[in-house]
């Protein structure tokens, strides 16, 4: 494999990384949303003293904290991967990456021209 070859797989792969990534952030954002939401009914149905109050909103706050985190993480990689995306450049790297191993194949084995037949 040729060195633009192998360029060009590790950009797609990279690519194809942070889609990876973006899938994960966007299943960490669920589990944190429903978490919130059976935080949110059980607080509908839980008698509490001061200090349980305290606890359940540090609890609701962590879990917002977090989900603040990821989504200003999801929001940077959407903007990459959307981008990379619309612009079609994965489908272009993947592309170059087959023409240049074919041109590279093509050079590898030079047939002789037969310039050297009169010699024995």
């Amino acid at each position: 494999m040729c060195k633009a070859s192998e360029v060009s797989n590790k950009i797609v792969e990279l690519l194809e990384d942070a889609i990876g990534i973006r899938q994960s952030l966007v299943s960490q954002l669920s589990d944190l949303d429903r978490k919130l939401s059976d935080a949110y009914h059980d607080l509908e149905f839980v008698e509490m003293n001061a200090y349980q109050g305290y606890k359940i909103a540090k609890y609701i706050q962590s879990i917002v904290q977090e989900r603040r985190a990821i989504k200003k993480e999801l929001h940077s990689l959407n903007s990459f991967v959307d981008s990379i995306t619309a612009s079609g450049l994965k489908q272009k790297f993947e592309t170059y990456a087959q023409k240049a191993d074919k041109l590279h194949k093509s050079y590898a084995k030079p047939k002789p021209r037969g310039s050297f037949k009169h010699i024995s």
